[in-house]
């Protein structure tokens, strides 16, 4: 990464770390400057009691009770710098690890929501956010390490000093030795970093590997399929460049530290051979010599951690630095500079006009879509898989815009409203629901979070939504945490399960505009006629998506808007897409052979000329 990238990271990481909480930041480094001129104070006061106990000793002239104080104020000194040594790199990167790690991953998070989604859908972004998305620890670590150099660089500063009073040859020694031994490591962990990006991505496949091992159902596909040779063949392709990589990688952790030690000898060889040639000269008392040699071992331990904060610096600029290009940098959505109030009023609440959509502008997946949904009005949305009905629900969020055509909500298009206000305005369901690791009463009362307190709605939400058989089954009942992620107590559900908590998340909402994808897909037949009934109370009076492949669900619509290959095929009720014997009726006609709906279905099939 060039000097001017890492600079721009440092500045970028500073106000981060600033934002999310100076204080923490400026009592560390404090606290670290104040303990780092311990030892060249000791260093003071263990040659003034030496030299004062030498020419008692000497001359024997004065009494021991001259040097008692002196004595017991450098045990009082080296006792409490013992203690100053305790707060190292390591230790300081623990106690400010709850405020960096968590604050940068809710800075993320919350970048995240900002940035444009069409920005998130290249694919070299989604590659790269995999690689950095997740590593929450590089604030803490570039905190960490300046504050272990700032510290540390006090603690060489006061030591210079102390070499200086004593000769400029040793001071002249030492400086050169802390140049050295700073460049070359900071050299070092950047020759380091110049294929990391590399090894990072195919880190990140060769884990993809190892994972699927623990897959569930992997070994039945495996023996059923005869796959193993070719999923062998995959998995050593992946750890090649790894084992290659760290190999190299190795090598040059291991040359680093033997370089380093190999400097610190040098210098001290240097010291000492001057000490003793000044000692032998006259130029030096023993009672300095001693100092010097402490000074030297002192120099030392100061430039190690010193050393070892510009390694963690440098490596943590270097994916700051990622994950500023990647993310904080990236284009957030813009809300209209003069945004539109949502006026209600109005009888169209949709409007879909020629809208055409692709993740790949180059492969649509809505081609020249057109619709209405008026006030109050329940549409259902179906289609095949792959169909687009879950792309055109995201147009109707503003998750998406189109890449041609227009979207207008109570007749203006999206763009001209700001995002927060139409989130306000609509309550969803998403087919890939997701479970919190949180207790039941928190992955439901989410779905309105103003409420998420009140336990009579969570219990009439989860009533609604089917999951009462799921609560009665946990140990804690609504108190239960899900997942065993964080919790060892957490309780994992099945998919089914886990559809029921978010369709009862679903019905805390009180929005004037419901959309519920897929809200049936893990559950059995009757659990899904059940399903059906609450969801057709909830959205009585209101404006309501239904998205399915079912037709039994789309038979609670008021219309039916059938979607094939991205084109909007047919437009009706039940009644008059039957009689059109079209895709629907032929839809219709397949599913019919499966499920047994009652009289009604029989007769809608015979219609068709199919009988169940």
């Amino acid at each position: 990464m060039r000097k001017d990238s890492k600079l721009s990271s440092a500045i970028f990481a500073l106000k981060l770390a600033w934002k999310i909480n100076k204080k923490v930041f400026l009592a560390w480094a404090f606290a670290s400057v104040a303990l780092s001129v311990l030892p060249a104070i000791v260093l003071v006061l263990n040659r003034e009691v030496i030299s004062t106990i030498s020419g008692f000793l000497a001359t024997g002239q004065g009494v021991f009770a001259d040097v008692v104080g002196s004595i017991l104020f450098l045990g009082l000194f080296v006792a409490v710098n013992g203690l100053s040594g305790r707060v190292n790199h390591d230790l300081v990167y623990m106690m400010m690890y709850d405020t960096y790690y968590y604050g940068m991953g809710e800075q993320f998070m919350n970048k995240r929501q900002k940035v444009s989604r069409e920005y998130l859908l290249d694919k070299a972004v989604r590659d790269e956010m995999q690689s950095t998305s997740m590593k929450y620890s590089t604030l803490n670590s570039f905190m960490t390490g300046l504050v272990t150099v700032i510290g540390k660089a006090v603690s060489v500063i006061s030591l210079l000093a102390v070499a200086a009073s004593v000769s400029w040859v040793i001071f002249a020694i030492c400086l050169g030795y802390i140049l050295v031994a700073s460049v070359y490591n900071f050299h070092a962990s950047n020759k380091l970093q110049e294929k990391y990006e590399i090894y990072d991505r195919a880190l990140h496949r060769a884990r993809y590997y190892q994972t699927m091992a623990r897959g569930e159902g992997l070994a039945k596909e495996v023996r059923i399929y005869e796959s193993r040779d070719d999923i062998l063949k995959q998995w050593n392709e992946a750890y090649k460049t790894i084992e290659t990589m760290d190999r190299a990688q190795i090598r040059k952790r291991e040359l680093q530290p033997f370089c380093s030690g190999l400097l610190f000898y040098i210098a001290m060889a240097g010291i000492l051979l001057y000490s003793i040639f000044s000692v032998a000269n006259g130029n030096m008392t023993a009672d300095v010599f001693l100092m010097v040699y402490s000074l030297s071992t002192s120099f030392s331990g100061a430039i190690g951690e010193m050393t070892k904060g510009i390694g963690t610096i440098s490596w943590a600029l270097f994916e700051l630095g990622r994950q500023r290009k990647l993310l904080f940098s990236a284009p957030e959505r813009e809300d209209a500079e003069n945004p539109r109030e949502v006026d209600t009023s109005g009888d169209t609440v949709y409007e879909f006009k020629n809208v055409t959509f692709g993740y790949d502008p180059e492969k649509p997946v809505l081609k020249d879509v057109s619709f209405k949904i008026k006030k109050g009005e329940n549409v259902a949305l179906v289609g095949y898989n792959g169909s687009g009905k879950t792309t055109l629900t995201s147009l109707m969020l503003d998750s998406y815009r189109p890449q041609s055509g227009e979207v207008l909500f109570y007749g203006h298009p999206l763009s001209e409203y700001k995002y927060d206000d139409i989130k306000k305005q609509i309550g969803v369901f998403f087919q890939q629901c997701f479970i919190f690791h949180s207790p039941l009463r928190d992955n439901v009362g989410y779905g309105c979070v103003e409420e998420i307190d009140n336990e009579a709605r969570i219990r009439e939400a989860i009533r609604a939504g089917g999951a009462e058989k799921v609560v009665a089954k946990l140990p804690r009942g609504i108190d239960t945490w899900l997942r065993r992620d964080i919790r060892p107590d957490g309780v994992g559900l099945s998919g089914g399960e886990q559809q029921r908590v978010c369709v009862a998340r679903a019905h805390m909402s009180e929005a004037p505009i419901m959309i519920f994808d897929e809200p049936a897909a893990a559950l059995d037949p009757i659990a899904e006629m059940e399903q059906f009934m609450e969801i057709k109370k909830k959205i009585a009076g209101r404006t309501s998506v239904l998205i399915s492949h079912r037709v039994g669900f789309a038979r609670l619509a008021d219309r039916i808007l059938v979607m094939d290959g991205g084109r909007l095929v047919e437009d009706g009720t039940h009644e008059e897409l039957l009689a059109k014997d079209g895709v629907y009726a032929s839809f219709f006609r397949e599913q019919a052979k499966w499920y047994d709906n009652g009289e009604g279905a029989k007769e809608d099939a015979k219609r068709t000329g199919d009988g169940i």
